[in-house]
C-alpha cells in the first residue's frame, strides 16, 4: 500500500516483527533479485530479533549496525543483488552487530551518511519489543518461532551440504539456541 508506505516513511522496505509484517514500498522498482535480498535482510533482522537486542543502545544506530551486518552476510552468500545504495563495509566483515554499533558510535558524523531500507535517518526494524502472543499455552510466542524456524534451517542447510555460511550468522542462530545468561 503506496500510502501505508507514505506515512510510515518507508522508503524501500521495513519489518514490525511484533505484527509479523514486512511494508515494502510498491511504488518502488526493483528487479526480483533485489527484491530478493530486500526480503531476505528483513526477515533476517526479525529473525535475530534485532528490535530486542538494541537494548540501551541508541534504536537507530543499533539498526544501522545491524544493517552492516546482515547486508555482509548476504552478499557473501550471494542472496540477490544488494540494491545501490544499502549500507556495506567489507572492514566490518565477521563482526557482530554490537561490535559494529560500538564502531560507528565513535564515528558520529558518518551517522549522517546513513539510510536504512525505510529511509535516511529513519530504522527498518519497526514496533516495540516482542513478547508472547495471546494466553499462556495458547500458542508459540514470536521468539520460540523465529529460533526454531533458524535452527531447522541450519540443520537443514548442514545436512543437506548446500554449501557456506557466514561465521557470524552461524554463530548467531546457535546462541538463540541457548538461553540468555
Amino acid at each position: 500500500d503506496a500510502e501505508l508506505a507514505r506515512a510510515h516513511g518507508i522508503s524501500v522496505a521495513a519489518v514490525d516483527a511484533a505484527a509479523g509484517e514486512i511494508d515494502v514500498n510498491p511504488l518502488r522498482r526493483l528487479d526480483d533479485e533485489e527484491w530478493r535480498f530486500v526480503l531476505a535482510h528483513e526477515m533476517l533482522h526479525a529473525a535475530l530479533r534485532h528490535g530486542d537486542r538494541c537494548g540501551g543502545r541508541d534504536p537507530y544506530l543499533f539498526n544501522v549496525a545491524c544493517d552492516f551486518v546482515i547486508n555482509g552476510w548476504l552478499e557473501e552468500m550471494q542472496v540477490g543483488t544488494m540494491p545501490e545504495g544499502l549500507l556495506h563495509d567489507g572492514q566490518l566483515a565477521g563482526l557482530s552487530a554490537e561490535e559494529v554499533y560500538d564502531r560507528i558510535a565513535a564515528d558520529l558524523r558518518r551517522l549522517r551518511r546513513f539510510s536504512t531500507l525505510r529511509g535516511k535517518g529513519l530504522g527498518d526494524i519497526l514496533g516495540g519489543p516482542l513478547g508472547p502472543v495471546g494466553a499462556p499455552g495458547d500458542c508459540v510466542d514470536l521468539d520460540g518461532f523465529y529460533r526454531r524456524g533458524l535452527a531447522q534451517g541450519l540443520d537443514l542447510h548442514d545436512r543437506q551440504g548446500r554449501g557456506f555460511l557466514p561465521g557470524g550468522l552461524v554463530e548467531e542462530i546457535r546462541a538463540l539456541s541457548h538461553p540468555p545468561v
